[in-house]
């Protein structure tokens, strides 16, 4: 007996041994070994030790000889495949192909080579048992070739989809089929083998097989059998993996798989379903030849093998695209040690990681000697089987995802089109099934002197223009780093300048200061209303002259050129004349809103240096401020009834200061000149064509920028504002009442929606004269978007996006135009250019998420007396050749010419070594009708945890304990495991700020007990007692999820097999990943014994009614 042989029976027998020093120990059944094995171990003890110290070839598969007909344990390979197979009904795991046949095909020739392929390779005539975990291989028997005749390329074409897409039934049935159809004056050959049998060099050994039988004709005993069957190779596997050998390479994997990423940051197109599924594409990119030559030169230059040279490529664009530096794919290795399985036909293909990381600075020579280590180690350790690395790599199993590895680069070669017969010609079809297994896979081949490859993704994620956009950028990055190889690859534009997310619009000329284009009004149009509020209202003229006796009011007080004057009132007509004055006369307007707390007016006071502080009817709060600066009444203002020349006012000079809320707790100041706020009020203007027959209400807060848009546009365009108060505005049945001649209304998403739905509740009134209708300051819900529709489908809605620093609005989106997944915020405005930059100042193309960077005429000076801050984010880029501002908010750019919000920076978190984006939990709570608004946040709950807390408010009509069981049943649906939020807080309300937005600051921390929650039915019991044996814990909550206990999906087969034992039923393993805890899983049980007793009745029913019409 041979020792592979020998080791083999030990196994069998469930006896183990390893090397302890210089002897030879034994475990497991040792009761079991007869003596003549005992013997024979002795005698091969000192080639064993050899083995263990490296001295001998131990990945040599020897045959044993066995009958025609024998039963072998399965390999890892195939104990995967059944398993894969078992998680869907669709037949994904086939290799299809077909080639057109031209010439006198002989098809007795061509069944007695399928016959002579399939006696020669076991694992062709296997089927498999999923009770005992064996591979049962079946006597050699006649191949079936049926042939059929077609009339037309269309119905060779369905013939074709039917043949790849038949489902093998592995139990009974042997994974081989082949098909001849006959057209007109050519054959097509279909063969389809399931992937449990065959890999890539399988198929190739299997066309050279039939080329060389058919050319021999009965002649069978010119094709030799392979050295070793698959049968072999299955036994040798199992006494590798419990050797020493097989030790030291499971210790390699998981060191090098330590703390990985479960899943990719890859930009995609759609976000990711909640189960799933392999529904894909294909797409061929033919790299030019210049490029490609690079390439190899640069390989041939380090080393490497051209393959080698593309994994480090691939590498760095991973990190480039998803702005990780650690990134992961996978490669598939041979896993062909031994000589003796050249050319056997089998599933010996191995699925190896390839784990990147990467520092900051890293360039393409880094990649490329990290890659060469990769390489070494994966030669050594690539046979143990991939199911087995993604054990000990422990990464967390989710149901809309692979685990480990979700993106592959796979080389292949041309061994499909090499494919002969006999005298005649043949040519390789396109028979593809329309599948993608992975996120997406590229197939590298070698074309002559150009590479080729072939993108297969997943149409869950990606379209193929999305896709055709990726593989621009990929060809574009690798010219880019090839020729620079030294440098940062981080920094490397993968699209032109010309391609970039700008888009600067035209300038309009002519600069005048808005204050004097708007008294000017008086002019053209003196008894035009130019202001409202209740039963007052005040002409231009008026307006004009009120604002002129203010302005050279202020002037005779002598205040300093260009000094600050803070204007202390609610808003009021008044307001707006202090403002307007306050500007004309060369002064800053520095509204202060009297909702403040006192001690934040104190501070925007000290931090603006105030000249002099106008007030209305209200006593201003402070003595402290007021004991150093002038506080003056607008009324003592009006009465010195003096008259002055007004300065020129020019572009650079400050017009007002506003006060935004700052990282520290203290508010930063933000400086806008003149020449900013008259270039951002013009293009929306422009945008929105306002006319001197609109009428606006004032909403949003005197303190902030969007006050401007609401004064500064009607008035610029003689139209009419609605002065409306703070009090007026938060009390929503006033708040209606007084907006119902408007023919545009602004207001921050949550406002609108209770404005919508007050009138709604009374009665549905039509504002007729309202024609559009501006939202934003925050995400805008697609609730509230189909919301406005169904009351007013007729009035043009209009996404605002922007900030202070860009002088209020900078893009707008008309949510008719596209639609969209995500906040859009369209495009930017005249005089505006919008830039994605990625974390190392590059651009980043359509599709891909960056900083927003904003430049053009509209941008803000400064931040006031803070120097810091303003160099923080005002600067000078050189590569643009542009100032910009940069906003901290991370956007993209989609392939229709949008940009997307996706967040600020700061709002986004890494969570067990997954990115989360807030945002898109938020919009998926928001989805539900019964939710009114939620904000998902991270909460400590010790030292080494942050969990997710979901924080939310319920519409009137729903009760809260059935509306937690619908979220939480919502999110496991859409979101995985690692998005879903740990804590839920139901909240009267969410706490807000001054400008509406919600306050996170304010949130309340959660009751952090965790709820055991018993099962209430025999059904919950039942599976609450398997759940338990296998994770040996008998309390464990029905709402419990399977996943987040460390369940995975090899434990979920055994849980789905008992339970079926258990009920007597057939519950398929993809239903229970879409409701894995106890309560959810009971459900589905529950629904398939109500089918078997509904089919139960039915029969006993048919058994019983003597023919006659039974009614159900």
């Amino acid at each position: 007996m041979r020792l592979a042989q020998l080791l083999a029976a030990l196994s069998k027998k469930g006896v183990t041994l390893h090397c302890d020093g210089e002897k030879l120990a034994l475990d497991g059944n040792i009761g079991k070994l007869s003596a003549n094995e005992i013997e024979l171990l002795k005698s091969y003890k000192d080639e064993i030790l050899s083995s263990n110290r490296g001295d001998s070839n131990i990945f040599d598969v020897e045959s044993m000889p066995r009958e025609t007909t024998y039963r072998a344990p399965i390999s890892s390979h195939q104990k995967s495949m059944l398993l894969l197979e078992s998680l869907t009904e669709q037949p994904y795991y086939n290799l299809p192909v077909a080639f057109k046949v031209s010439g006198a095909i002989d098809r007795a020739r061509l069944q007695v080579a399928f016959a002579t392929l399939i006696a020669n390779n076991d694992i062709l005539r296997t089927v498999y048992s999923n009770i005992d975990q064996q591979q049962y291989i079946q006597p050699i028997a006649d191949f079936d070739l049926p042939c059929t005749q077609l009339g037309d390329e269309a119905s060779l074409r369905s013939a074709l989809h039917h043949e790849a897409n038949y489902r093998f039934s592995l139990t009974d049935e042997w994974p081989i089929k082949a098909h001849l159809f006959e057209l007109n004056n050519y054959c097509v050959l279909s063969i389809n083998i399931h992937h449990i049998a065959a890999d890539g060099v399988s198929a190739k050994i299997i066309l050279e097989t039939l080329s060389k039988a058919y050319g021999q004709g009965v002649d069978e005993s010119i094709i030799e059998k392979p050295e070793a069957q698959y049968a072999d190779f299955s036994a040798w596997q199992h006494t590798y993996l419990s050797s020493e050998h097989g030790e030291k390479a499971r210790t390699y994997w998981q060191q090098l798989l330590n703390n990985v990423p479960s899943s990719h940051n890859f930009p995609t197109q759609f976000s990711r379903p909640g189960m799933m599924t392999v529904e894909g594409e294909r797409w061929k990119q033919v790299v030019g030849e210049t490029v490609s030559n690079r390439i190899k030169a640069l390989a041939q230059e380090q080393g490497v093998s051209s393959f080698s040279m593309m994994q480090s490529l691939f590498a760095c664009f991973l990190s480039r695209m998803s702005g990780s530096q650690d990134v992961i794919f996978g490669s598939v290795y041979a896993n062909r040690g031994s000589d003796s399985v050249k050319q056997t036909v089998g599933m010996f293909a191995n699925t190896i990681p390839f784990r990147f990381e990467f520092s900051h600075g890293d360039g393409l020579y880094d990649a490329i000697a990290q890659c060469r280590k990769l390489v070494e180690n994966a030669k050594q350790y690539q046979y143990v089987p991939f199911e087995q690395i993604v054990e000990l790599a422990d990464v967390e199993r989710q149901a809309n995802h692979l685990p480990l590895i979700q993106i592959m680069l796979v080389a292949q070669d041309n061994a499909l089109e090499q494919f002969e017969l006999e005298s005649c010609q043949v040519e390789l079809l396109n028979n593809d099934q329309n599948v993608s297994k992975f996120d997406f896979s590229i197939h590298l081949y070698t074309k002559g002197s150009q590479f080729e490859f072939i993108w297969e993704y997943s149409t869950d994620l990606f379209s193929n223009a999305f896709i055709r956009k990726i593989a621009g950028y990929f060809e574009h990055f690798i010219d880019a780093i090839v020729t620079r190889p030294q440098d940062a690859f981080s920094a490397i534009n993968l699209a032109s300048n010309t391609a970039s997310n700008s888009l600067m619009q035209d300038v309009f000329p002519d600069f005048n200061a808005l204050p004097t284009l708007i008294l000017n009004q008086a002019l053209d149009k003196p008894d035009d209303i130019a202001l409202t509020q209740g039963l007052k209202s005040l002409s231009y003229a008026q307006l004009a002259e009120e604002t002129t006796r203010v302005a050279s009011a202020l002037i005779e007080n002598k205040y300093a050129p260009s000094g600050r004057v803070g204007v202390y009132m609610d808003k009021s007509i008044d307001m707006v004349i202090a403002m307007l004055a306050i500007m004309r006369a060369g002064y800053v307007y520095v509204p202060l809103d009297p909702s403040y707390p006192t001690a934040r007016i104190e501070q925007i006071c000290c931090n603006a240096q105030l000249q002099c502080i106008v007030t209305g009817d209200l006593l201003f709060p402070t003595s402290k401020v007021s004991q150093n600066t002038d506080v003056i009444s607008i009324e003592a203002l009006r009465s010195e009834n003096v008259v002055h020349e007004f300065p020129e006012l020019i572009d650079s000079d400050i017009a007002y200061v506003l006060y935004t809320s700052g990282s520290t707790g203290t508010p930063k100041g933000v400086a806008v000149s003149h020449g900013s706020i008259f270039y951002s009020i013009q293009a929306n203007k422009a945008i929105f064509e306002f006319s001197s027959f609109d009428t606006i209400p004032t909403v949003g807060s005197q303190a902030f920028g969007v006050s401007l848009l609401e004064i500064l546009v009607p008035l610029l365009s003689g139209g009419t504002v609605e002065v409306i108060t703070r009090d007026d505005v938060s009390l929503i049945p006033t708040f209606v009442a007084k907006t119902q001649n408007v023919t545009v209304l602004h207001a921050v998403p949550s406002l609108m929606g209770l404005w919508v739905d007050e009138v709604q509740r009374l009665g549905g009134a039509c504002y007729p004269a309202l024609r559009l209708l501006l939202v934003g300051g925050e995400p805008v819900s697609e609730a509230l978007l189909k919301k406005i529709h169904a009351w007013r489908p007729d009035v043009e809605v209009r996404v605002l996006y922007g900030m202070t620093e860009s002088s209020v609005v900078s893009s707008s989106y008309n949510p008719k135009h596209a639609a969209s997944q995500s906040y859009c915020i369209g495009q930017p405005h005249p005089n505006v250019n919008y830039y994605v930059m990625n974390e190392y100042d590059a651009l980043q193309p359509s599709g891909l998420s960056g900083e927003l960077w904003v430049s053009g005429l509209s941008l803000a000076t400064e931040y006031v007396d803070n120097a810091v801050q303003t160099n923080k984010h005002f600067v000078f880029e050189d590569s643009l050749g542009q100032r910009v501002y940069k906003t901290g908010d991370r956007v993209k750019r989609n392939l229709d010419g949008y940009f997307e919000f996706l967040g600020r920076l700061d709002n986004q978190i890494s969570l067990r070594g997954v990115r989360i984006e807030l945002g898109d939990i938020e919009s998926c709570v928001n989805e539900l009708r019964l939710v009114s608004r939620s904000v998902v946040h991270p909460q400590q709950i010790n030292e080494d945890e942050t969990v997710l807390v979901l924080y939310y408010t319920l519409r009137d009509d729903h009760d809260e304990a059935r509306a937690l069981i619908d979220i939480k049943a919502h999110l496991s649906e859409q979101l995985p495991a690692a998005m879903r939020p740990t804590l839920f807080c139901y909240l009267e309300s969410l706490p807000l700020n001054a400008n509406g937005k919600i306050d996170r600051k304010s949130l309340p921390i959660p009751c952090l007990e965790s709820e055991y929650v018993a099962p209430n039915t025999t059904t919950e019991e039942a599976l609450q007692r398997l759940w338990g044996e296998l994770f040996e814990d008998p309390m464990i909550s029905v709402e419990g999820n399977f996943f987040e206990l460390g369940g995975h999906s090899l434990l979920a087969s055994r849980l789905i097999a008992k339970a079926n034992e258990l009920f007597q039923i057939e519950l398929q393993i993809s239903a229970f990943f879409a409701a894995p805890t106890i309560r959810l899983c009971a459900e589905k049980v529950d629904l398939e014994l109500d089918k078997n007793r509904l089919h139960l009745l039915k029969t006993n029913a048919v058994e019983h009614c003597d023919g006659e019409e039974l009614i159900f």
